[in-house]
Parts: structure tokens; sequence; C-alpha cells
């Protein structure tokens, strides 16, 4: 029987004695994993191992490590794999689990657990999060891991800390864990990373909103497309091409498709596949998204099509009740928080109330966003569309970004976008010398490059260890070795993209601007 299985677990009472096993059989041929729970009984008048579960409640695995480490912090992780790789990493904690996943745990036994310290480990993924907080529910004296920095669905078996102390400290939040200002100096955190200017980042919650008729849904299928197609829109770069979902709760069928055929042609026949577009006469029976139902929707659209900013036009469409009030916004929290957790950037377009400059409804609703924008009316003859864009609110405005952000008059006139105020950032005199060297090493190796204006991350590094900007990494250096080897590379490899000069697409490198004065 046990043969059958890849990989066997056994499970045992605080006292080592066998108490049933779990058989696992790897993800091969198109079947997903499986498990087979194997308990000692009797079945048909004959004693044995038989395939079937234990009875509930079901023991923990790994019960045998409490008496071994009774005064050491338990680690309750979501699988077998994940608590013995919890185990050999951090073995001064007793790691546990419970058998079934998600879907079982309401059915273990967590009472040797009553009294003790305790971090749970969730998988990086919703039912993760949600399993871990019944279990805190049952052991309210326990913390949380935080694991959203890591892969999705990743667990203990898929991170390898340097420093597992370290590691594990930074993720928990303790009473008596540092929250002072020097701590918060030194956290490793994820910066944003720009994919329209810094107007749109990947954590980017924003709200445009303008009188009806003023051309936001014009304004925002623009940016969805320079930020699609990778070309840009007005004075805003766009590093790399992204999947950008844009859904309209308004137009019909053909007016959206009018609307993407002037969009493809005023960006030169720029191709957009990187744009989906859902529109709501498709989709009649989309549930509103401030519903539970409907925010289960658009998070599976988003995670079956790798979506990496969403543009909802616009929120009155979109929600259900009243817009006056504070609830429909409030019940659409949630949907904001995961998509911002999940990295995807979201832009709310929005009506303007009786006063053209204001946003309709109550104000509370800007609370939770990073910038709010007005777009205002100008007078332009001839232009089909021309606005003043103006930012009453933007939490990552900086000196060296500010340009970004000022306020600009955008005019469509004969079939183009036009941009009249935008700062002309200046880029090089923001540059260190030695970022200038990293600059100059990758103009070289795009000189050589097959392709006009791409090279490879390879060929820009074998470039910087010609000129002795980096050192030269071997196979057989170990991957700490060739993390400090690649440091600086990295480090302003980063700047310069955080600048504008350069856009990065996995291996690909763009050159998205070459003079720097």
């Amino acid at each position: 029987m046990f043969a059958d299985f890849d990989t066997v677990y056994e499970y045992t009472s605080e006292d080592d004695t066998a108490t049933h096993y779990v058989g696992r059989i790897e993800a091969r041929d198109g079947r997903k994993k499986q498990f087979f729970p194997v308990t000692f009984g009797v079945s048909k008048g004959r004693r044995g191992w038989f395939r079937k579960a234990p009875d509930i409640p079901r023991p923990l695995y790994g019960l045998n490590r409490l008496p071994t480490m009774p005064d050491a912090v338990v680690i309750v992780c979501e699988g077998e794999k994940a608590a013995d790789a919890a185990q050999a990493i951090f073995f001064d904690h007793a790691c546990l689990s419970w058998f079934g996943g998600a879907g079982q745990v309401d059915n273990a036994d967590f009472g040797p657990l009553v009294g003790r310290k305790v971090i749970i480990w969730p998988d990086n993924d919703t039912a993760g999060r949600k399993v871990a907080d019944r279990i805190a529910k049952r052991l309210p004296q326990a913390y949380i891991l935080r694991v959203d920095d890591l892969g999705d669905g990743d667990d203990a078996a898929d991170v390898a800390p340097d420093d597992p102390k370290a590691w594990l400290a930074d993720r928990l939040l303790p009473a008596a864990m540092r929250l002072d200002g020097e701590w918060w100096l030194t956290r490793q955190l994820q910066k944003p990373e720009p994919l329209l200017g810094e107007v749109i980042t990947d954590t980017t919650r924003s709200l445009l909103g303008g009188a009806s008729g003023i051309g936001k849904t014009h304004l925002a299928m623009a940016m969805a497309g320079g930020m699609a197609t990778g070309l840009g829109f007005a004075h805003w770069r766009a590093p790399h091409r992204v999947r950008v979902l844009y859904i309209d709760g308004e137009m019909p069928r053909d007016l959206v498709q009018e609307r993407l055929a002037d969009l493809k042609r005023r960006l030169g026949g720029a191709s957009l596949t990187n744009l989906v577009v859902l529109c709501r006469e498709d989709f009649p029976d989309m549930e509103p998204l401030n519903s539970e139902a409907g925010q289960q929707f658009l998070l599976e659209m988003v995670e079956q099509h790798h979506i990496r900013a969403v543009f909802f036009d616009n929120r009155m469409a979109l929600l259900s009740g009243s817009m006056r009030e504070e609830e429909p916004w409030t019940d659409t929290l949630p949907l904001i928080r995961e998509l911002t957790r999940r990295r995807v950037a979201q832009i709310w377009i929005d009506h303007a109330g009786h006063d053209a400059a204001r946003i309709y409804g109550t104000k509370t609703k800007e609370w939770h966003l990073d910038a709010v924008a007005i777009l205002t009316k100008v007078e332009r003859p001839g232009s089909e569309i021309a606005f003043m864009l103006d930012f009453t609110k933007a939490r990552r405005r900086r000196p060296d970004n500010r340009g970004d952000f000022e306020a600009v008059t955008l005019v469509l006139e004969n079939d183009q976008w036009r941009v009249e105020g935008a700062q002309r950032v200046q880029i090089g005199a923001r540059l260190s010398p030695m970022a200038r060297q990293f600059h100059r090493a990758l103009l070289d190796a795009l000189a050589v490059s097959a392709r006009s204006g791409q090279t490879t991350r390879s060929a820009w590094y074998a470039e910087c260890t010609r000129t002795g900007l980096a050192e030269t990494v071997c196979e057989r250096d170990t991957s700490a070795v060739k993390r400090s080897k690649s440091a600086s590379f990295r480090k302003y490899m980063s700047q310069l993209k955080a600048a504008g000069l350069v856009g990065i697409n996995g291996e690909t490198v763009y050159d998205l601007r070459k003079d720097l004065g």
C-alpha cells in the first residue's frame, strides 16, 4: 500500500505512538497532487491498515515534537511538507500541521497548543489567509506570519532565508517588537514599481473625476493603452508593457469597439493584446463590486489574465446603492485592499457633483486613496477634447517626481493627444556619477545589439564586468556569492529604471531615453 505513494508522513501521539499515516502522490500527467490517509482499524471483519481518515477530532502532524521542546514556540503550517520544511529552517521551534489542508482545519484537534506560544504560517493565497484566521480564533494567543511579499501560494518549502531568526522576527508584530524609527529605516521593503511614470505604480489607488462628457473615458483608455503597449501616454513613460484590465460599466459593446479602434489608431497601430476589456453589457449577471460575489469575480479575472492594473469606469456604474452615502464605498474596501496586497494598480473613474471641482459623494472615499485628480474643461477651439488635469492629492509626490503630478492641460486634436504645461524632468541631473557609468555600459551593450533599442540583462552585465563595474559571476558560485557580486548592478539597474531611462521585461532591457544632457 505505502509503495504507491511518493512520500509518507507519520502522525503520532505526543508519546510518539503512530496514530495514522498520510500518503502523498505528487502532481503528474495532468493530475493534481493527491493525499490519502491510512489508518489502523477494522473493516469487514479484518484488522489492519486501511485508506480512511482517522476519527474527528484528528491529531496534528508533529505532535511528538512538543514534549521534546516544551518551551519552544510552535509554528503551525498548512501541510506536512511545509511543516517539515519549516522544521529544517527553524530547528529551535516545534513545527506542526494538520491533515487535509484548508478544507479540514475545523476537524483538527488544536487542544495540545492551548497555552503555548504559537505562530500561524499561512500559505500566501486567499484560502491560506482564511484558514489562518480560523485557527487564530481557536488559539487567540497566536501570531500570524506576514507572507504577502512571498510568491503566490508559497509556503515554508519555498523560502530559504539567510538569517532565519531575523526573517521570522520581521514578519511578526508582538508587543515587544521594535517599532522605533531606526528599526523602520532598516526594514527591507519592496518599492512600488512604476507602470506609467509614477502616477501609476503597482500599488497605486487613484481616483479620476470630472463632469459627464468631459473626456474621462478617453483619458482612462489612453492611459491604459499606453501601459499595455509600453508606449506611455502624454508626458508619462511606461517602462515596459503590462497586462491591463479595463472595466466599462456604461457603454454599449459597439461604442466600446469604436473607442478601442480610436485608441489603436492613435497608438500607431500598436497591438492591444495586453489590454483586456470587460464590457458590462457582455456580463449582464455580473454582481456589483461592493458585493462579495462581484469582488470574487473580479479577483478571479485578475488572476486568470495576469493583470497588473485595473481601470474601473466608473464607480457609479459598477457599485450598487446610493453614491451619496459612504456604505457602497466602504463595502468595496476589501477589494481595494486585496488588489493592493496583490500589487495590482487600481484607477477608479468617477463623476463630479454639482460643483465640477469636486467628485460626487462624500470626501471620505478619498481617505483610502494615494492620488486624486480632477478634470476641468478648458476652451481650445477646434479640439475634440480639452481639459486641465489637476492632482488634488498625491501621496507619492516627491521633489524628484513632481513633474508627474503637476497640473497639465490635455488636448485631443486632429486625432492626437498633446500635453501642455508638463515640466521637462531633468533626469540626468539627479543621477549619481556611478549610475551614469552603468548607463554608459548599457549604451555600449545596445550599440552591438541585433535589435535596435533593446538588449539583455546578460549582455549589459557582461559590459559592466568588462569595464570593471561588476564582478564576473561563475557557475560554481553559491547563490549568496552571486547575489553579492551582482548587488551593485541590481542597485543601479533599479535606479535607472526608476529614473525612466530603462524598461525591464524579464531578461529584455529597453532603452527609453539616451540623452542625459
